[in-house]
């Protein structure tokens, strides 16, 4: 049997995005998941798969701490000698490529979820990064035994323009997919009614390039107006990276009696259910899994004509699609959505039926284990 070893830089990442995935893939080859450990190990050992701790500080840019990781990841693979390594997250795809790349790895497989903060923000520092990451892409994945897995066809482009990767290096898997069958409503949609309070559902955390600012700003400018509605956000205040709202800002959200918010939740589904519109007005994603998870629900959704959002709502049709970093747009939006409650359900009902034939996991998990059987 082909040992496989999965690497990401949280168990909370496998558990919610890939755990359909390994099941499947532990039928046919021996597993091993290699991440940080975290509240999300005992669920990981219930695939039956082996789990290992990888010493990483997902945070750190301390050089010495990210050495240390990377010969622990290079420990890990001498001590598995598997055949085949796929890693999800940056800091994996590229710890684990250098490491495989040492071990004289053939077959090495990084999913790259999408672009991050360094290629996102505008600021000088963040253009320094970017020049800096760009170097480095392009030493650790331009080799014979990496190859790159894209949730979109732009970023795919974008990497090749970088000449980060070739052609025949980089695939097209459309993100981890969803599981239909477990997304899908048990009640009615939940129709918008004027007279009750609307209900808008924001299912990411509070980064700001996920587009919180000018949700926020949006949502402000309608209650200044007197339209009754909650915003309800699940995340986890405790996380931090650059892009996280400051401890300021996050205050301020506290102090707003219409914003909910709901702490880290293990599954949204509930508040799909309970929502009246989905909002994600992001700034670019590989393939919201959030998206996914909203149209397999039948969610009434806006969204951002950005790659990763625009292949998932097809605007007019399966939701509202507005220009990114634009308040104004996503409120035009939200108002006709609550003054429109038929057209409202019908996207919905569209989106499920997109989601189902394009987006299905399943579709997904053959499309996974074709790359792994054929390449």
């Amino acid at each position: 049997m082909k040992k496989i070893v999965i690497v990401s830089n949280t168990g909370w990442y496998l558990y919610n995005f890939r755990f359909k995935l390994i099941n499947e893939l532990s039928k046919k080859y021996a597993v091993t998941l290699v991440f940080p450990f975290d509240c999300y190990s005992n669920p990981l050992k219930k695939t039956g798969c082996e789990i290992i701790n990888w010493k990483l500080n997902r945070n750190s840019i301390n050089p010495l701490l990210e050495i240390f990781s990377i010969f622990d990841l290079i420990n890990i693979y001498l001590k598995i000698k598997p055949e085949i390594a796929h890693h999800f997250t940056i800091k994996a795809c590229l710890y684990g490529t250098i490491a495989g790349r040492i071990v004289g790895l053939k077959k090495i497989f990084n999913a790259i979820t999408g672009l991050g903060h360094v290629f996102l923000a505008k600021n000088t520092n963040a253009f320094i990064y970017k020049i800096v990451m760009v170097f480095i892409y392009r030493k650790v994945f331009n080799h014979k035994s990496s190859n790159l897995i894209f949730q979109n066809l732009e970023d795919s482009k974008f990497f090749q323009n970088l000449k980060i990767i070739t052609k025949n290096k980089s695939f097209l898997i459309r993100g981890s997919g969803v599981d239909v069958n477990y997304y899908k409503r048990e009640k009615e949609i939940k129709k918008i009614d004027l007279k009750k309070t609307i209900k808008i559902f924001f299912p990411s955390r509070i980064m700001k390039e996920k587009g919180i600012i000018e949700l926020l700003e949006a949502c402000q400018s309608l209650i200044d107006e007197n339209v009754d509605l909650h915003l309800y956000i699940p995340s986890d205040l405790s996380f931090h990276n650059r892009s996280f709202l400051s401890k300021k800002e996050i205050n301020k959200l506290k102090n707003k009696s219409w914003i909910k918010l709901l702490g880290q939740l293990s599954d949204l589904k509930p508040t799909y259910e309970n929502s009246n519109i989905v909002i994600l007005p992001s700034w670019r994603e590989g393939l919201s899994m959030a998206l996914l998870e909203a149209s397999a629900m039948e969610c009434s959704i806006i969204t951002t004509n950005v790659p990763g959002c625009n292949d998932v709502v097809k605007h007019g049709e399966s939701g509202l699609i507005v220009p990114p970093h634009d308040s104004v747009s996503i409120k035009l939006a939200i108002l006709f959505l609550i003054n429109n409650p038929m057209i409202s359900e019908k996207f919905g009902k569209n989106a499920r039926l997109s989601t189902m034939k394009k987006f299905n996991s399943e579709i997904v998990i053959s499309q996974t284990m074709s790359l792994y059987e054929n390449f």
